[in-house]
């Protein structure tokens, strides 16, 4: 980290063009601080905006005299070399003092060098650990991938198992199906023999029933001209449902016939209802 940093653009600073003069001629150490810099031109308002017009001195005893004695109180605002700020207000910060210096002695030059030694180590150390980081990424993205691979792995199983378990269940079932069905088929082939045999039997049966009803009615069926009594009740059948298609066809032309009649009434047509009646007094004959 390199700390804070102030940045000071120099197109848009405003610096007041003050007299300095009169601050240089102060005598004793005293400098303004702006003069004690090298710098480039072009960056003197930026270093002007910076310093102002702070002055700079040797000691603490200048800097006290400037600034808290007599009418030059509270008029400037003065560094000294050892960092000590004295500001316009009176406030003084920075600095370094006795009791600094002491406690700095406190450290030789053997301790200096151990925790160069130190810093230089836990340096090594850092980037040791960074190299073996960088080295086991990759090891560790591989090895979350196969952890990954394996829980889809597991879950495949699980659903595999939970198929084949299925799969099976339908087995046994398809199973009991089959026998099932093969049960029913052996009682099918049973029942299909039963009928056979019933309906021989009653194919029997009907021949039997043909040759009395022939002999019983032999001679009925000489007097009625066919060759036996089957064929009677054929014929009687087919004539009933002749005679039933015709009524029903005299049944529609009649109630046709009454409705025109009813029509031909409501237009009092005497001629065309004497003609109506007529031709239903002729299929009434006919039924």
């Amino acid at each position: 980290r390199l700390g804070k940093a102030t940045f000071i653009p120099l197109d848009t600073i405003r610096v007041s063009a003050t007299n300095m003069d009169p601050l240089r001629q102060l005598g004793g150490s005293f400098k303004l601080v702006i003069d004690v810099f090298k710098y480039e031109e072009d960056t003197h308002k930026a270093l002007l905006y910076a310093c102002g017009n702070t002055l700079l001195c040797d000691t603490q005893a200048e800097a006290k005299e400037l600034c808290y004695s007599g009418s030059t109180a509270g008029k400037y605002k003065v560094v000294t070399k050892d960092g000590t700020i004295f500001h316009k207000s009176g406030n003084m910060s920075g600095g370094f003092s006795m009791k600094d210096k002491h406690r700095t002695s406190k450290w030789d030059d053997k301790e200096v060098a151990k925790v160069q030694q130190r810093r230089t180590a836990l340096y090594n150390e850092f980037v040791q650990l960074e190299r073996q980081e960088r080295t086991e990424r990759p090891s560790r993205e591989v090895s979350a991938q196969i952890e990954a691979v394996k829980q889809r792995l597991q879950y495949s199983k699980m659903d595999l198992d939970h198929i084949t378990k299925k799969v099976k269940d339908y087995a046994e079932d398809i199973k009991l199906k089959e026998k099932d069905l093969a049960q029913k088929r052996v009682a099918l082939q049973k029942l299909q023999a039963e009928i056979a045999k019933d309906q021989k039997k009653i194919d029997a049966m009907r021949k039997k029933i043909s040759k009395v009803s022939e002999t019983v009615f032999a001679e009925f069926s000489r007097s009625v001209g066919v060759e036996n009594i089957a064929e009677y009740e054929e014929k009687r059948l087919a004539a009933a449902e002749e005679r039933s298609k015709r009524k029903i066809e005299l049944a529609e032309a009649e109630s046709r016939l009454l409705g025109a009649l009813q029509y031909e009434k409501s237009r009092n047509s005497n001629k065309i209802l004497k003609s109506l009646k007529k031709k239903l007094a002729t299929l009434q004959k006919k039924n």
